[in-house]
């Protein structure tokens, strides 16, 4: 897990990612219960937070709708 963490820290110091709202970092856990939790109130609320924030303003949302994506395309990797 850390050579992950490691891998991860130096690719983003090389390649900045421009245009975003949250800082990359890592977290693990081998408790699925713990793991649903966080992505909760790590990802699902913010994401709906912006997305509500977007459609007032008039723009297309578009937070929640790519967590899912990614979401989908863990769980069938």
């Amino acid at each position: 897990m850390a050579d992950w963490t490691d891998i991860s820290k130096r690719l983003s110091d090389k390649i900045p990612l421009t245009g975003i709202m949250w800082k990359e970092s890592m977290y693990f856990t081998k408790y699925k219960t713990w793991y649903y939790v966080t992505l909760i109130f790590l990802h699902l609320i913010p994401g709906l937070l912006v997305d509500g924030l977007l459609r007032l303003s008039g723009k297309k949302p578009l937070y929640v709708n790519m967590h899912c994506f990614i979401c989908v395309r863990i769980y069938i990797l």
